[in-house]
């Protein structure tokens, strides 16, 4: 895996959120890519760029616990942040134990979220 991490993965399944997180990384000039599914991001996870994962942590199909799960089973190590609006601490616990590199509840602010950025990816420091 590439020691060097360039590309913030933004997955959540509401638009405004993606958008807004988009904007906010764009304005500190990180590329971002943003997903409206984990489903989604898996398909371009062997052939797309590395970096590191903001991800929601309810979505459909698959949340965020779950998607922290399936790249742990199968060696993927990117940092991921985990969001929730849900303001759940017990499930912000578990994604910490399932590998989460910061876990923030909904709204997340702008400067803890992008100091947590940093924290994982050295180049922005």
């Amino acid at each position: 895996m590439m020691s060097e991490i360039l590309l913030v993965h933004v997955i959540d399944d509401d638009d405004a959120v993606r958008d807004g997180l988009a904007e906010l990384f764009a304005s500190v000039d990180l590329e971002t890519r943003t997903y409206a599914s984990a489903a989604e991001f898996l398909a371009i996870l062997d052939t797309g760029p590395l970096g590191c994962i903001v991800t929601d942590l309810q979505m459909p199909e698959m949340t965020g616990l779950d998607l922290l799960s399936h790249l742990r089973a199968v060696g993927v190590d990117l940092p991921v942040i985990v969001i929730s609006g849900a303001l759940d601490r017990a499930r912000g616990e578990e994604a910490m134990r399932r590998g989460a590199a910061h876990f923030f509840d909904k709204p997340v602010d702008d400067d803890a979220l992008l100091a947590a950025v940093a924290a994982v990816m050295p180049q922005v420091r």
